[in-house]
This record gives structure tokens, sequence and C-alpha cells, in this order.
């Protein structure tokens, strides 16, 4: 691959830049995804609600700080009031949160399926599966009103299938309830894979500048990644709360992150409207499909 690219990449001139490290906001999402982390391996009670909060209160004046200072990890048009990026990257948050459940899938599936480590290794990427395949399929949606409608769906579908899963966790399940986990899993990742597409879009659409458009679009990816990070922590905290119940943190987890997607339909409304003025527009896809 570096081969690849040192042929394919165009050779472009070198300047220095001109954009200092955010140092501060680094450090204050850092100490708030720590906060989280910590919280899963204490012991559950009064440092566990202690430990959450406080990674709550450092997420809030990471958010707070990065409105303030021009050294920002988010582009500045994010927090401009009129401007719907920041429920485009809500959206997209919502939609990387539900990954960070994929880390105990191949768990649950050997210890509550008995399922061989090869075949819950497969159950743990039916996410990613359905995210995949689907993304390829939304990506050629043209038209306004169906841009809309599968953003709109994503976060509904990321839940649905997520919240079912929950339901249909047990011990020792039948061969058919196990196959039922992948589908549903599948039908969760594709929920991702239907709205993330056109909320690139709209991130580059959302924008006159053509610079502050290239930073929007770029900052898909920053956003992907603090709500990965952040999901990942959250997910530990989940399944510790169930114990010893393998059943009740297979349910705690999966249903807690249903819960979150759900509430991320409200943003993806407000982003959807993006999504189709960008796609009337005649938009690149920036979805890296």
């Amino acid at each position: 691959m570096m081969l690849v690219a040192h042929r394919a990449l165009p050779r472009t001139e070198r300047g220095p830049s001109s954009s200092p490290v955010p140092r501060g906001s680094l450090a204050l999402m850092t100490a708030a995804v720590a906060g989280f982390s910590v919280a899963s391996i204490v012991p559950v009670g009064g440092w566990t609600v202690l430990l959450l909060l406080s990674g709550v209160a450092l997420g809030g004046w990471f958010v707070h700080h990065e409105r303030r200072t021009a050294a920002a990890v988010l582009p500045s048009v994010t927090f401009r009031r009129s401007a719907p990026l920041k429920w485009i990257y809500v959206a997209v948050g919502v939609l990387a949160f539900g990954i960070g459940t994929e880390a105990f899938i191949p768990f649950f599936g050997q210890e509550l399926g008995g399922m061989t480590p090869l075949v819950a290794g497969f159950l743990g990427a039916a996410l990613s599966f359905g995210w995949s395949v689907t993304q390829v399929v939304s990506a050629n949606a043209r038209t306004a009103t169906t841009v809309r409608t599968v953003t709109v769906a994503g976060p509904g579908l990321l839940a649905a299938g997520l919240g079912v899963t929950a339901l249909l966790q047990q011990e020792g399940p039948a061969t058919a309830v196990a196959a039922l986990w992948f589908l549903t899993l599948f039908i969760a990742g594709a929920g991702i894979g239907l709205a993330f597409p056109h909320l690139a879009v709209a991130a580059f659409g959302s924008v006159a500048d053509p610079e502050e458009a290239a930073k929007a679009s770029a900052g898909i990816n920053t956003v992907f990644l603090i709500a990965s990070a952040f999901s990942s922590a959250l997910a530990g905290v989940l399944v510790r709360v169930g114990e010893p119940s393998i059943v009740s943190s297979a349910q705690y987890l999966l249903g807690g992150f249903a819960g979150v997607a759900l509430l991320g339909v409200v943003p993806a409304v407000v982003a959807s409207r993006s999504a189709a003025r960008a796609v009337s527009r005649g938009a690149p896809n920036r979805s890296g499909v």
C-alpha cells in the first residue's frame, strides 16, 4: 500500500502548518475518556458514579473550550448559532457510538452462545459487515427525498437492531436464536451504513467557503474517533454494571446503546435537511466509499 500510495498520490508543495496543536482540547478529551475508562474497572458503586460524572463534566468543558479557543480540534464553524454542522456531527457521533458494542459481542457469543472463538469472531463482525454492505448501496442514493429518508432511518435502525439483540440474549440459545443475533446485529450495522455517507456529504455541503467546507468534512473522522473512544469506555461500564450475570451485562450494554442510538434520530432529522440540500446542489460524495 505504501508503494501504491507513493505512485498514485500527487506531489504537493511543502509548507509550514499555520494551525497550532490543540493541546488544551486534546488534554480535556483524553481526561474525559479516562474518567469513563477507569469507571469500568473500579467496583460498582459511588466511585463509578463519581468517575462517570467527572467524565461528563470534562466532556462539557471540552465543548466549552472548543467554542472559545483558536487552537481547536473541530472547525470553528461548528459552533455558529445558525450552522447545521453541529447537528451533523452529533448524528455522526451517535452512529459511531454504536460501534462500542463490538468489543464485547464475541465474548457474549462464547459465554452465552457456546460458540467457538472463530464463530464468535464472525458474530462480532456482523455489525461492521452490515455497515459496509449497506453503505455501498446507500451512497448511490441521488434524490433529496431518498437521502433524507435513509439519513433519519439510520439511527432508528441502529437502535432497533441493538434493542432486539438485547431482548434475545439468553444462556444456551437454540441455533435459530443465535442466527437471529447475527441478523439483528447486521441490521444495526446497516443503520450506520444507511446514514453515514450522506452525513459526510452534508458536512461538506453545509459550509459555503471551500476551505472551511474541507475542514468540516475532515471533522467527520475526528468526531467519529472521539465518539468511538467514549463508547468503548462506556461499554466497559455497562458490562460491569450487569455483573455477575453475563446475560444482564449483555442486556445493559446493548439496551443502553440502543437508547443512545434512538436519541440520535432527532439530530439526524436536522442533519438530513443539509444532506438533501447537498445532493440537490450536486455536492461531491466525501464518504470514503
